[in-house]
Formats: C-alpha cells, sequence, structure tokens
C-alpha cells in the first residue's frame, strides 16, 4: 500500500474542509457568495482532476481525488448550509453548482473548438486532455449532482426522526448518497467499460473512507465551534426549487389562521373545562359553551354579569377579598383556587379557577380564565383525609398497645434480604429509627452463641417446612442492655406456594426472665410453686379458661354487664341462661367484698379513681372463691364517665397460700401487702420494682449494671459503674464482712448466696438491699465470674426488722405474683380475647384484631352496625 499517497489525500481532505468550514463560519460577515464561488472553483477542478489525475494505492486500486476528495465536499457543504440556513440558501447553492457544471461544459466545448487548429507539435506544451472531457459524463454529473441534493434533504430528514446521534445523521446520510452517487454515475458514465465493477468499487471505497473523514470533522464543528441553533425544518421538497410568493405566503398564513380558529372553536365548544373573558371587576366578556354542561346554564345567562349570585356563600369572602385586594392583578394570587359554584338545579359542584392576565399598553385589559370540574377529586380527598385520620387513629392505639405489651411486629423478604420493622423493635435493639434496620447478618451477631443457634434452626424449618416457630432468645443491643425476648413467627408464601420471607411478632420478656432466673436459685418449696405457675401458664397459652381470667364490662345507661366466657364458670353460671341482674351478682360475694366494692365504684364514678382489689365469693356450685378485680373508668369524648371495664382474675389457690402466710406476725402480712403493691407496680415499671441486676467477671475486673443498680447507689448510668473496690465501700462494716465471706465461698466453693446489706449511697441516704447471687461457669468449669440481682428492701426493713425470719416465704409470695402477673400479660394473645369499645354518642365501635376474627372479618372491612352485628346471634343470645 501507498501509505505517502493516502497521507496526501487526507491532508488534503482536511486542508479542503478546514476552507469551507472557515468560509461557513464567516459566511455573516463576507457574504454567502465567497462560499460560493469557492465550491463552484472545487466543481470545475473536481471535473479537471478526475479525467486526467488518479493516485495508485495499490497495485490494483486507483483513487481520484476529484471524485473522493473535491466531490464529497462538496455534498458535505451542501449538507452544512441546510442543516444551519434556511432553503433559500440551500437553493443559491444548488443553483450555483448547476450553472458552474453547465457553463464548465459550454466553455470547454467552445474553447475545444480552437484545439483543431492546433498543429500536432502543440506550441508550449499545452494540455489539452481538459478539452477532451466527453459532454455525456458531464451532462450525467450535473444530473447526479441535482438527484443528490433531493437525497440530502429528504434522507437526512428522515435518518434525523430515527436518529438522534448528530454524528450518526450526517454519517448515515452522507454515506447513502454518495453510495448512490457512485453507483448511478458510474452505470451511466462508464456502462460500456470493462472497468466498470473496479470503478464502482473504487468509488464506494475512497467516497465512503472520506465520507467518514468529513463527517467527523463537520461533526466537530458543529457541535463544539458552530453553536448557534439551526431553524426549524418546516420546509418540503419542492420549496427547495420554488420559492413561494407573498401571495402564496398569505394565503398559506389565512388559511393557517382559520385552521387555528376551527381548532379553537372545536376546543370551547367540546372541552370539558369551561373557558371566559372577564374584567378586573369581574363582568363577564365571554363565556365557552362547556357552561351548560358543567353548570346548566346558558352562555347569555353570564355574559355582563358577575359571578358573585352563584358562589356559595363560604367561599364569597374570600373571592371578594381576592378581587378587593386586587390580588390578581399585583401578582400575589397564582395558584389554582377552588369554589363551589351553584348548579343552575341547585346543588353545588366544586369547580378550580385558574386565571392569567392579558394586558393592553401596559395595563391590565382583562383575565383569561379556565374552570375544571373537581368535585369528585374533592369528595375523594376528603374521603381520603378521614380514612387517614381514622388509619391514624388506628395505628396510634396500635402503637401505645405495641408499647405498653412490649410487643414489635417485624417482617423479612429472602429476595431482598431486608425487614420491615414496627416502632418497637428499634426501642428493643436499642437502635435509632433514623440509623436504619441493619442487615440480618449484623442482627444475628446481638444475640449470644445459643441463641444464634437457635435462630439458625428456625430459619431452615421456616424455610424448608414452612413450619411456625415461637421460641425465646437472649441478646445485647446497642445500648448494652441485656435484653430476653421472646418471638413468634411464620413463613410467607407466594402464588407459586414457594416460601418467601416471614413475618412475626418479638416481645420484650427481660423483666419477666431475670424473675424466671432468680426463681432458680430458690428452695424446693418455691420450685413446686413455680412448677405449678409454669403449668398454669401453659395452659394460658392453651386456652382462655384455663388462664382464670375474665373480662367485663358495665355501662351506667343500660345498666347492663358484659362477661367473657370465664366469668360464667368463675360464678359456677350457665353461659346459656345469660348474666343475671347486678343485685344477684352482688349477693354473691360476703358483706365485707360488697363493702369493698361499694366503697371503690362509689370512688371511681365520682373521681375516675381506678382500683385493684380481692374479693371473696360463694358461687352457684357453693365454692369459695377468691378473685382479683382490676376496673378502670370508661370516657366519652366529652371525658365524662359512662360505665367501667376490668379483669377478674381466679386467685383462690394463690390467695389460699396467701392465707397460710397469715399465720405468720402481723408485721410479716403487712410487708407481704406491700410487697403485692410492689408486685403490681413492676409489671408497670421495672423501676418500681426495685429490683437491680449485675454481672461481674473476674478477669476483666468489670461490672455490669442495670439501670436501677445505680439509683440505688446515688448514680446515675451517665456516671458509669466505679470498680470493685470503690463499690463495696457503701457497705458498713457488718454488710461489708457479711458480704466478703459469701463472696469467698462463692469463688472458691462455689456456694451462691442470699445476703441481707445495708448501704450509705452516694447520696448519704440510708438503702437496705437483698444481694443475691450465683457463680458463672466456663466451659472447663472454672469459675469466671458471678451474676445477680440486688433488691432495694429499704421499706421493708424499716417497716418491720422480723421480715428477715421469713425471707423465703416472702420471696415465694414475691415470685408467685410476679409469675401471675407475667401469666396475665401473654394471656391477652392467646386467651383469645378481643377488646372492643362502643361509642354512644356517634353510634359507632373500636374493634382489636381478635375481634374481627371472632366475627370472620378483615382488619381491612369496615365494622358492621349495632343492627347488623345484633344479627349474628343466636334467638337466645
Amino acid at each position: 500500500m501507498n501509505y505517502t499517497q493516502v497521507a496526501i489525500l487526507f491532508l488534503q481532505g482536511a486542508l479542503i474542509a478546514f476552507i469551507v468550514l472557515l468560509l461557513f463560519r464567516f459566511r455573516k460577515k463576507l457574504g454567502i457568495g465567497l462560499l460560493l464561488a469557492c465550491l463552484g472553483l472545487l466543481q470545475f477542478l473536481q471535473v479537471f482532476i478526475s479525467s486526467s489525475v488518479y493516485v495508485s494505492i495499490t497495485n490494483n486500486f486507483f483513487v481520484s481525488p476529484g471524485s473522493s476528495i473535491l466531490f464529497t465536499v462538496t455534498v458535505f457543504a451542501l449538507l452544512i448550509i441546510y442543516i444551519k440556513e434556511d432553503a433559500g440558501e440551500t437553493k443559491k447553492v444548488i443553483y450555483t453548482l448547476l450553472i458552474v457544471n453547465i457553463l464548465v461544459i459550454v466553455l470547454l466545448k467552445l474553447f475545444g473548438w480552437n484545439l483543431d487548429e492546433i498543429s500536432a507539435n502543440k506550441p508550449f506544451s499545452v494540455l489539452t486532455n481538459l478539452f477532451d472531457s466527453r459532454v455525456w459524463v458531464l451532462l450525467t454529473g450535473i444530473v447526479a449532482l441535482l438527484i443528490d441534493t433531493l437525497l440530502i434533504i429528504v434522507i437526512f430528514e428522515f435518518i434525523a426522526r430515527q436518529i438522534r446521534f448528530l454524528f450518526l445523521q450526517i454519517f448515515v446520510t452522507m454515506l447513502l448518497v454518495v453510495s448512490f452517487d457512485t453507483v448511478f454515475f458510474s452505470i451511466i458514465a462508464f456502462w460500456h467499460s470493462d472497468n466498470l465493477g473496479s470503478i464502482i468499487q473504487a468509488g464506494l471505497i475512497s467516497k465512503g473512507v472520506f465520507t467518514g473523514f468529513y463527517s467527523l470533522i463537520f461533526y466537530i464543528y458543529l457541535k463544539f465551534f458552530d453553536l448557534s441553533k439551526p431553524l426549524t425544518r418546516v420546509f418540503k421538497i419542492k420549496d427547495v426549487f420554488q420559492p413561494l410568493t407573498y401571495k402564496q405566503k398569505f394565503e398559506s398564513a389565512e388559511k393557517v389562521i382559520q385552521e387555528t380558529t376551527e381548532m379553537y372553536r372545536i376546543l370551547t365548544e367540546h372541552s370539558n373545562d369551561m373557558v371566559f373573558l372577564h374584567e378586573p371587576n369581574s363582568t363577564f366578556r365571554y363565556v365557552s359553551p362547556s357552561i351548560k354542561k358543567l353548570l346548566g346554564y346558558e352562555q347569555s345567562e353570564f355574559i355582563g354579569k358577575q359571578v358573585f349570585s352563584v358562589v356559595h356563600k363560604e367561599d364569597l369572602k374570600f373571592l371578594k377579598e381576592v378581587l378587593t385586594k386586587k390580588m390578581f392583578s399585583k401578582g400575589i394570587v397564582s395558584d389554582a383556587i377552588p369554589l363551589r359554584i351553584r348548579h343552575k338545579q341547585g346543588h353545588f359542584i366544586w369547580l378550580e379557577f385558574s386565571s392569567s392576565r392579558v394586558y393592553k399598553a401596559d395595563k391590565i385589559s382583562y383575565f383569561v380564565t379556565s374552570a375544571r370540574d373537581i368535585t369528585q377529586r374533592v369528595l375523594a380527598k376528603n374521603k381520603i383525609e378521614d380514612a387517614l385520620k381514622e388509619l391514624e387513629k388506628k395505628e396510634h392505639s396500635l402503637s401505645e398497645a405495641s408499647k405498653v405489651a412490649k410487643i414489635g411486629y417485624w417482617e423479612y423478604d429472602i429476595v431482598t434480604d431486608t425487614f420491615t420493622w414496627s416502632d418497637y423493635m428499634y426501642t428493643i435493639y436499642g437502635i435509632d429509627p433514623k440509623d436504619g434496620i441493619p442487615t440480618q447478618k449484623e442482627l444475628i451477631s446481638f444475640y449470644d452463641k445459643e441463641s444464634q443457634e437457635k435462630i439458625e434452626q428456625v430459619i431452615k424449618e421456616i424455610a424448608v417446612k414452612g413450619v411456625s416457630c415461637d421460641v425465646e432468645l437472649k441478646f445485647i443491643n446497642l445500648q448494652n442492655e441485656v435484653v430476653w425476648e421472646r418471638t413468634v413467627a411464620k413463613s410467607i408464601y407466594n402464588e407459586q406456594n414457594e416460601v418467601i420471607g416471614r413475618v412475626g411478632v418479638m416481645q420484650n420478656i427481660t423483666a419477666s426472665k431475670k424473675a424466671q432466673l432468680e426463681l432458680e436459685l430458690s428452695r424446693k418449696k418455691m420450685q413446686t410453686s413455680l412448677e405449678l405457675l409454669e403449668k398454669k401458664s401453659y395452659a394460658l397459652d392453651e386456652v382462655s379458661k384455663m388462664a382464670k381470667i375474665g373480662y367485663w364490662e358495665y355501662s351506667n345507661e343500660h345498666v347492663n354487664f358484659i362477661w367473657s366466657d370465664y366469668h360464667y364458670e368463675i360464678f359456677g353460671l350457665d353461659p346459656k341462661k345469660g348474666i343475671p341482674p347486678r343485685e344477684e351478682i352482688v349477693e354473691f360475694f360476703d358483706k365485707e367484698s360488697q363493702e369493698k366494692i361499694l366503697s371503690a365504684n362509689t370512688d371511681l364514678g365520682l373521681k375516675g379513681n381506678s382500683y385493684d382489689i380481692e374479693l371473696k365469693l360463694i358461687n352457684k356450685n357453693k365454692e369459695e372463691i377468691w378473685v382479683r378485680n382490676i376496673v378502670q373508668p370508661v370516657y366519652n369524648n366529652q371525658n365524662k364517665i359512662i360505665g367501667r371495664r376490668g379483669l377478674l382474675q381466679n386467685i383462690t389457690a394463690s390467695k389460699k397460700a396467701e392465707l397460710a402466710l397469715k399465720l405468720s406476725k402481723e408485721n410479716i402480712q403487712i410487708s407481704l401487702e406491700m410487697l403485692e403493691k410492689k408486685d403490681y407496680s413492676l409489671h408497670e415499671s421495672s423501676k418500681m420494682a426495685k429490683i437491680g441486676y449485675w454481672e461481674y467477671v473476674i478477669a476483666t475486673d468489670t461490672y455490669t449494671w442495670s439501670d436501677y443498680v445505680y439509683q440505688m447507689y446515688g448514680l446515675t448510668p451517665n456516671d458509669g459503674v466505679p470498680p470493685h473496690k470503690e463499690a463495696i465501700k457503701v457497705c458498713d462494716k457488718e454488710s461489708l464482712d457479711r458480704l466478703l465471706q459469701a463472696t469467698l465461698e462463692l469463688n472458691t466453693k462455689g456456694t451462691p448466696y442470699n445476703v441481707v446489706l445495708k448501704l450509705i449511697n452516694r447520696k448519704k441516704e440510708e438503702v437496705w438491699v437483698r444481694n443475691v447471687a450465683k457463680p458463672i461457669y466456663n466451659k472447663q468449669n472454672e469459675i469466671i465470674g458471678r451474676r445477680g440481682v440486688l433488691q432495694n428492701i429499704t421499706e421493708w426493713k424499716k417497716a418491720q426488722l422480723e421480715l428477715e425470719l421469713s425471707k423465703q416465704k416472702i420471696q415465694s409470695s414475691l415470685d408467685l405474683l410476679e409469675k401471675k402477673d407475667y401469666s396475665l400479660t401473654e394471656s391477652s394473645r392467646v386467651a383469645k380475647i378481643g377488646y372492643w369499645e362502643y361509642d354512644i354518642a356517634t353510634d359507632s365501635f373500636t374493634w382489636s384484631d381478635y375481634v374481627y376474627e371472632i366475627y370472620g372479618f378483615s382488619p381491612q372491612d369496615s365494622i358492621p352496625s349495632r343492627k347488623s352485628m345484633v344479627a349474628f346471634y343466636g334467638k337466645d343470645s
């Protein structure tokens, strides 16, 4: 390959392209004529060079610079002029090139006559091969150029609609044009030549290469050097050769105006929106026919009148304020204004008005206003707002219930490996909701090894077998708190019955779990009672009846009770016979209990005070029953007490055990009552329980304290845990000796201890505590630390020092009560008890989720009316 000639050809092409683009760049200053003269010159040189100069690229491949460089740049010049200028300039170039080609033919023929008289010796070595050019070939070039011009416009317009990239638009257009020109010109001009195939091949290759070369150069120019926007191409092909006369332009413009007028007439007559013109004082000048469809009025009923007569009275004041203050004219109001407009038939519909100003001599002449019917949108919006308020109310109730019950909801998507949490889940894990939900791997890392193994097993069973799970797990949250939680989970399936995730609830059972761990340190008698309570708890999980808890509600207005099933069993009654009158119910109780009920109800009715009392009754079956009655008032929207509701728990077994404790001294009984009150408070708050948890690691000589331990020491959690030596300084000498001796036996023999200590804390307060501890072992059965609970027994100690003699009995009663209260918390879900509330003023119900399940409804369904609900019951009910 002749690389020198290839380089020369590209250098020539770059130089010619530079000259053409330079003249095109300065066409506004120098005039388009200079560019036309240049293209005419290139056309002449193309004819001359094409007939005399061919360059050998390879042994069998020849290229003419005239056709590959000069012709290609000419058609590129036509395209760029068409892109950046109007059709008139494009026509000038076409006419120029056509005239130049015709003049070249005529002049070559005319001056060629002189060659007939030139002698064979050709004086001055004049080259005559230019004048030997055939007229047929030149005419073919003229026709080809004309067709090329048409193809450039047609193909570019088509390609521009299909391809967005400018370079590809130019390249594809010019490649198709020069390919057509090469084939067309070669076949017409050299149809008799034996080398026709080689001529076509050489032309396609050479022109194709320079097409790509020029496409890149012209694209760079248009992209980075000529940033002026091209005129919108609205020409037709015939416009290239047939300029429009002024009359044609006028007629065309008039036709466009007529079509536009007709289009706007159709729009105003058939549009669902109302369009009107009105003066600044709101007097109508024009109203579109759609007023008939929207408001039922005729156009004539509004022309010359104002809108005030049909505006809703509640919206009239606002509209007048807007117009009075000229808020529109000052540009203050720019948004659409919704107003209620009276229909001719008397009802109101919502219209949304949007106005724009029309100026005349810098003054507002009138307003153009459109009005759209938004009645359905407003009604839908109101309905959505009502639904959102109801949903917000329900969500708030659920959120509050979740916090009280310490229960969180979660859902896991296997495909995306993401969790969805309710608010209380963040509280359990000690995470700020702003930080987002950790990944499954990060969450599992919070748990201890045993819990991690349980989690792994549960995940396998849910994913593979699709079985539900109910497990208790232990972890340390981000607040460095030891948390015990109970998780109940089940699988989520897709339409193909494939497991795609899992859903469940998590309950914080830390308090109850700590109480359960403390029971392990009790004596055999305490353990026996614990086992009984555990069986009772298991029974509570299976059926509400076995939970020995009944729910009741009393309405002052209707003077009637509502009972759960277990109520009937407590009173020894048949549910089929209904609830007896209040007087008969009171007769079941002994005199002392009746007085308690009367006093508590009177206090509740007058002051709204809740109560928690123990009562004794003899039921229908002549059985002596002890019950615990926890009652709170029911208020209406006016904060007036309209009834009361509560829980009735059968505490006969525990009461008999409690009565056995009454054989002790009176001071022990007083302490037990204090503990019962304290136990009830434990259910509400860990702080009120006055019990703290601690753990000590020998290797690191560090303590871990729960919050209440700080309080007993007169510290705050922000102060941090003091060192071991400093922590024990708060004990008096006798307590310190007792603690050191117990600690020594625990460290050396593994003996748990249960000691009572006297402290003087940082606030100089005298505090009596009960310290119960046991050793911590490693896998080699070596003692590596100790853990225990610290209970503030100051009130007990001060109330009666004899409590030390009956410590085990008191602790037994405390643990029984703690376990009983824990059972109450767990039984609410599994006891199949639903909560409902009825508002007399609005005649509406509020249901918990399980009530929906009882009635066979979905929580997404609306609650039926009271009348509809009665239809569900049998005749006896």
